[in-house]
């Protein structure tokens, strides 16, 4: 069975996140039910390597005095959230062996036995998020020309000349682009040769009686 690697934004952030877990869950189950092995990539891009989700405070964009006091009252219960999802990331996927980043991305394919990779979904390919992460954006070597995105979003993408000139570069990675909302399909399709559709989120693949597992 070919083993396609799931890379999206789900395991790190400054806060665990309900949205970025049920997304790769869903994407998870569809791509077994296609009858491929899907593998969560336990991926940190560069950009979220210090956010402490234990200790949240630091990382938060609201660094006021109310903030960080609300954050303080609020941080055994985010703590014990915290806990709850890396339980549901090692319990509910099959996820792989080790953890990855920029420096040693370039052995997952060998390591995890991997065939190609799944970009998605969520707001991977929003630049002012994210920037122009490599592995959102199929960037390491190992993932161009075998990997494709599903409902990736761009959030409201800022579009100046250089950001561009990045991501016509980038999307060329990929040998097929899914995307969650129209905004960016007509500079897609004017941008690049990459076959691009408009596709629904994956946690609308499924019926309650799937989520009722979990």
């Amino acid at each position: 069975m070919k083993r396609l690697g799931i890379i999206s934004y789900n395991i790190y952030g400054n806060f665990t996140n309900y949205g970025s877990a049920l997304q790769s869950w869903a994407l998870h189950q569809a791509v077994s039910s296609l009858g491929y092995q899907p593998i969560l990539v336990d991926y940190c891009p560069d950009i979220l390597k210090d956010k402490d989700p234990l200790n949240p405070f630091k990382g938060m964009w609201d660094r006021d005095e109310e903030s960080k006091r609300m954050c303080e009252l609020s941080l055994p219960a985010i703590q014990e959230n915290y806990y709850k999802f890396d339980g549901f990331y090692t319990q509910e996927f099959c996820r792989t062996s080790k953890k990855y980043t920029s420096s040693n991305f370039s052995e997952v394919v060998k390591n995890e036995n991997l065939t190609g990779f799944v970009c998605g979904s969520d707001t991977i390919f929003c630049m002012d998020e994210f920037g122009f992460d490599d592995g959102f954006y199929a960037n390491y070597d190992c993932m161009k020309k075998r990997t494709v995105s599903y409902a990736a979003s761009f959030g409201d993408p800022t579009l100046t000349e250089e950001n561009c000139r990045i991501l016509n570069d980038r999307l060329q990675n990929f040998l097929a682009l899914g995307l969650r909302e129209n905004l960016m399909l007509p500079y897609v399709k004017e941008h690049t040769a990459v076959p691009v559709q408009r596709v629904i989120d994956p946690t609308l693949l499924h019926t309650s009686k799937k989520y009722d597992t979990i």
